[in-house]
């Protein structure tokens, strides 16, 4: 499972990559339910936090070929309420798909 996104990005190597894969793979990805305080110290909620790392390479070959990331980018956002027909993978590549400013992303 992953995306090839049509945007551009820089690598810490100086260069720039377009029409690349990213997938979370290996990377660690968490949900966590945490209570919101009121200025008082009041209970006003909770909310599920998820945090999770994508890997980029320059192409879904050059994953598949075993060869390093180019770069890992670490994503958080959260939600007042899980969905129940979404796995914590869908809603993570949900996230990255709504993250997008510009290009388009094909899912693989």
């Amino acid at each position: 499972m992953g995306i090839i996104r049509s945007d551009t990005i820089d690598t810490p190597y100086g260069s720039s990559i377009t029409d690349f894969y990213m997938a979370i793979a290996d990377q660690s990805i968490e949900m966590r339910k945490e209570r919101q305080w009121g200025v008082d110290g009041e209970l006003v909620g909770t909310v599920f936090a998820l945090n999770f790392s994508a890997m980029v390479w320059i192409s879904q070959d050059a994953r598949t070929e075993g060869k390093s990331a180019v770069k890992v980018l670490s994503y958080g956002t959260t939600y007042e309420t899980l969905p129940t027909d979404k796995t914590i993978y869908d809603l993570a590549y949900d996230y990255i798909k709504s993250t997008l400013t510009e290009g388009t992303y094909t899912d693989v």
